[in-house]
């Protein structure tokens, strides 16, 4: 659900093979599943080879091949394929229980992030090289306070929401089998910590570890959602355990770990029911940029997910001095709404990246109001209630009621809709309707039609076929199962993608902007 904030109007709602990191806690199967032929070992820092990883689980090849894992120290991605200088990679050693990596192969440095040079959120390197990079390896700690949910049910959750935003940011990967993962997540570390031996909802569906803060009453009874300022403390901090390679006494906090460029993302695993349902969907402290993707020194917005943190938790965050998003792996949740929460998250870029908005907003029809001199700027802010609030006439018309009187727009000329409305929606989440019409999805920027006008293609359910019947990974068209996100996410501008503004300068990649 797209939840409001305070700096937001309505209408203006604007996500990863994993690297490893910290023997001693459990792993998930490491190696990218991009299955390029040689380049870093996945536990290495440079096409010369890895570093032993710790206890491992076998691996699913590619890039050097490297099966064992175990969450040891890893180094950051680098320069790959051979290194700049195109020359092969050494083996990567073994990790301890699993086997050794193999050298990478001579050709093309591929520039991946982090590397390095570069490893943090925010850092202007990610801006200076924006148009450079390839590949996009964040590093997520995951924090586990799911009660009675085994760690290998929470290690699957995140395996299939890495393998989907793998699939995602395949830019027009629908059409062009050759298009590689952009997004490949990967883990700092699991945290466990759940209450051993705890029953399903006995007392609570999530840890006694897990930070509460009183959101709502309802008959007497508190329901909770997530205090984010503990979580920044040196008491949660010693809950990690990741210790300070200069300073192995000492446990490093959040911002500690955001600031040195070993974490990029978090992710806390929970159960979202009961009295622990009042969490918001996803929250964001972004740093702010100017329309030149340049950093504004100090000033950020706590508004870029969906839902926010309360005031009282900024100041813990702000200690970061970066860009710091806490999503959830929610153990109760299906996979559509992952992806329509992530959805969210980028729709809210806009404010604090404005270049970025410029691109996206007639992508998303977040541009009505000014590209159509409607009252309101998206259909967010017209079709509140259900269905029946938009129709079609035709295939590139539209109709619906703006301030009471009645309008038709045509010809309709439209983007490519938004995480509530695909193209042909009548309403609020609908994203099973058959009717067609006509969208610049597939040509978006491209201007490749007559006059320069992006070329229309047909769009229905029908399109979303690839992911409405592969039910061994997704799970329908319906709103909870995530078919219309992956072709709306694979038709974003992307790695290697030609679009243009309507200027005529060129679409940058916008899947980087996730760690401006």
């Amino acid at each position: 659900m797209r939840q409001l904030n305070p700096i937001f109007k309505a209408s203006r709602k604007i996500f990863l093979s994993a690297v490893c990191m910290w023997c001693g806690v459990v792993a998930v199967a490491c190696g990218s599943d991009t299955g390029t032929t040689g380049g870093t070992t996945p536990t290495g820092g440079s096409s010369q080879g890895g570093s032993a990883g710790g206890s491992a689980l076998a691996g699913s090849g590619g890039l050097g091949g490297v099966s064992g894992s175990g969450l040891g120290l890893a180094g950051n991605a680098g320069v790959a394929n051979g290194g700049a200088s195109g020359f092969s990679g050494s083996a990567g050693s073994a990790g301890s229980g699993g086997a050794a990596g193999s050298g990478g192969a001579g050709g093309a440095p591929l520039l991946i992030w982090p590397n390095a040079d570069s490893s943090k959120n925010s850092d202007p390197w990610l801006s200076a090289h924006h148009n450079e990079i390839q590949e996009i390896h964040p590093k997520f700690l995951i924090i586990d306070f799911a009660n009675a949910v085994s760690l290998d049910d929470v290690k699957a959750r995140f395996a299939k929401q890495k393998a989907m935003m793998q699939e995602a940011s395949r830019y027009h990967g629908y059409s062009d089998p050759s298009a590689k993962p952009f997004v490949n997540y990967e883990i700092a570390k699991l945290v466990d910590l759940t209450d051993p031996g705890a029953q399903k909802d006995v007392p609570y569906p999530n840890s006694s570890k897990m930070p509460r803060r009183v959101k709502s009453t309802v008959n007497g009874v508190d329901h909770y959602s997530i205090k984010y300022s503990d979580l920044f403390t040196q008491q949660y901090a010693d809950y990690y355990a990741i210790p300070d390679p200069n300073n192995p006494s000492h446990n490093m906090k959040l911002c500690e770990l955001f600031q040195a460029g070993m974490v990029n993302d978090i992710f806390l695993v929970v159960n979202k029911r009961g009295v622990d349902d009042q969490m918001p969907e996803i929250t964001e402290y972004k740093q702010m940029y100017d329309d030149k993707d340049v950093v504004r020194p100090g000033q950020f917005t706590q508004n870029a997910g969906n839902g926010y943190m309360d005031d009282s938790d900024i100041p813990s965050v702000k200690e970061c001095g970066r860009s710091v998003r806490v999503g959830f792996l929610e153990m109760t949740g299906t996979f559509g709404n992952s992806m329509q929460v992530n959805g969210h998250n980028y729709e809210h870029f806009s404010a604090a990246v404005p270049h970025f908005g410029a691109m996206f907003k007639p992508f998303a029809n977040f541009d009505m109001d000014t590209r159509y001199g409607t009252s309101f700027s998206d259909w967010y802010g017209m079709c509140s209630g259900g269905s029946g609030c938009i129709s079609y006439p035709d295939q590139n018309s539209v109709s619906f009621s703006d301030k009471g009187q009645p309008r038709t727009i045509n010809p309709f000329n439209q983007g490519c809709g938004n995480a509530h409305f695909p193209p042909n929606a009548k309403g609020n989440y609908d994203q099973t309707e058959t009717q067609v019409v006509l969208s610049t999805c597939e040509h978006y920027g491209m201007h490749d039609g007559p006059g320069g006008k992006d070329i229309q293609t047909p769009y229905s359910r029908a399109t979303l076929k690839k992911w409405d019947t592969d039910t061994k990974y997704y799970e329908g068209a319906s709103p909870t199962g995530g078919a219309w996100y992956m072709y709306w996410y694979e038709s974003w501008p992307g790695l290697n993608n030609k679009a243009m503004m309507a200027d005529g300068t060129p679409m940058k990649n916008w899947w980087v902007y996730l760690y401006y």
